[in-house]
């Protein structure tokens, strides 16, 4: 959540519960309202540009109700910019009393998704496969630093099959393309996966450990994962499942 973020402060305001009635049918309908939202963004705009708490004010609305306020930061010797998605919404009389306006559709395409689905600029953990990975058709899987040992023997088989299932559908729906690990890590939808990207990285250690899954270099120079032979559908086992042995239930 944005309030967790250092150096975020984050308000929220009660709502004000009200009813009107329908004109045609006569029925009441309740809706909630904001209260004092606006006073209080203006009272926090000049007080802490009075104490010097900032430099430059990015407003992020277009509303002429705020230039007064906005007149108000600069008269005390401080910037104010107002912020809005193009000029929508954009009042002449808060864009003459700004110092400049800001359109947050330029800056998009800094936020656009490659065709893996992942923001280019969201990158792998710092030490995450970083030693030299294997291009796409060679036999060598990438190991990776972050898990050794008694760690990686502590996840159980199960979830090491669940896991590998999942890899395999994220394969199916990319046929003809790849599984970026980044991606597969952190936005992959799953409903028996953990959604903790740092779970999923800890099972995608142990199953590149076990050589059953395999970290290679794609076309476009991004990390991506592949499933390895040592992962065949034969080869996966659940715990308990003793391989088509025959139990005391069967029938002669």
């Amino acid at each position: 959540m944005l309030e967790m973020q250092p150096g975020y402060f984050v308000e929220r305001f009660p709502r004000k519960a009200n009813t009107f009635q329908c004109s045609v049918c006569g029925s009441e309908n309740r809706y909630t309202q904001e209260k004092e939202v606006d006073t209080t963004m203006v009272a926090d705009m000049l007080r802490f540009a009075a104490v010097g708490a900032f430099d430059v004010l990015v407003l992020l609305s277009g509303d002429a109700d705020y230039a007064p306020a906005v007149e108000g930061v600069r008269a005390i010797g401080k910037q104010a910019y107002v912020a809005t998605w193009g000029g929508a919404g954009l009042a002449s009389r808060i864009r003459r009393a700004a110092f400049d306006h800001i359109d947050l559709l330029e800056g998009l395409s800094d936020f656009e998704r490659p065709d893996d689905g992942v923001p280019a600029s969201v990158p792998l953990p710092t030490g995450w496969y970083d030693s030299p990975v294997t291009m796409r058709g060679g036999d060598q899987a990438t190991d990776s630093p972050r898990m050794r040992g008694d760690d990686l023997a502590a996840l159980g088989e199960t979830e090491r099959a669940l896991f590998l299932e999942e890899v395999r559908r994220a394969e199916e729906k990319f046929h003809g393309g790849y599984v970026g690990a980044n991606y597969f890590v952190t936005r992959w939808a799953s409903e028996i996966l953990e959604e903790a990207p740092e779970s999923r990285r800890r099972m995608l250690d142990a199953l590149v450990e076990d050589g059953r899954v395999q970290v290679y270099e794609a076309p476009d120079g991004k990390k991506a994962i592949r499933l390895t032979g040592a992962a065949s559908p034969a080869s996966i086992r659940l715990e308990g499942d003793e391989g088509g042995g025959r139990n005391d239930d069967d029938e002669s």
